[in-house]
């Protein structure tokens, strides 16, 4: 993946017929949507300009200028919506980007490994890492108890487990 990128959402769906995208984010923050101009669609990552942008039940809703039927848009469902890094929110202190904490390797406080991240689930509580190592895939809460640093620099979090936790 090209490294100038932030991945920001999923095209789901197509919505009616006058050419809107249905886009599940992932960000926190869908009023972040309302200030783009510009995204990059797909994997050879081409520039399309927003027209529109609604937030609705947790989705973004939008449509892409001169796009105008779902004929124009059918092609883009499943594709992903990036921005450039540059263009992304800054961060308050103890957040990340989910897209900078896949591929960290996690490590006990023995320094001991335990696997890399692979993927994040976002839930009502706190966030949830998954984790594999070798054929063990696990679930690690994404809490402080658990979570004693991640230094983005050497792509390295420190965990610490209680037992059970970890197959």
């Amino acid at each position: 993946m090209n490294n100038n990128f932030t991945e920001i959402g999923k095209i789901v769906n197509t919505h009616g017929i006058k050419g809107t995208l249905k886009v599940y984010p992932y960000t926190d923050d869908l009023r972040r949507f309302l200030d783009l101009n510009r995204v990059f669609v797909g994997s050879d990552k081409t520039p399309y300009y927003l027209d529109s942008v609604a937030i609705r039940n947790n989705m973004v809703y939008i449509n892409f200028r001169d796009y105008n039927s779902i004929n124009d848009v059918l092609h883009l469902k499943d594709s992903f919506l990036y921005i450039l890094k540059e263009e992304r929110v800054p961060l308050q202190e103890g957040q990340y980007f989910i897209s900078d904490l896949i591929d960290l390797e996690v490590y006990d406080e023995d320094d001991k490994y335990l696997g890399v991240i692979i993927d994040l689930q976002q839930g009502p509580g706190n966030d949830v890492y998954i984790i594999k190592d070798h054929d063990l895939t696990w679930l690690l809460p994404g809490v402080k108890e658990f979570i004693l640093s991640i230094n983005l620099k050497e792509k390295k979090m420190i965990v610490r487990l209680i037992e059970g936790m970890r197959p």
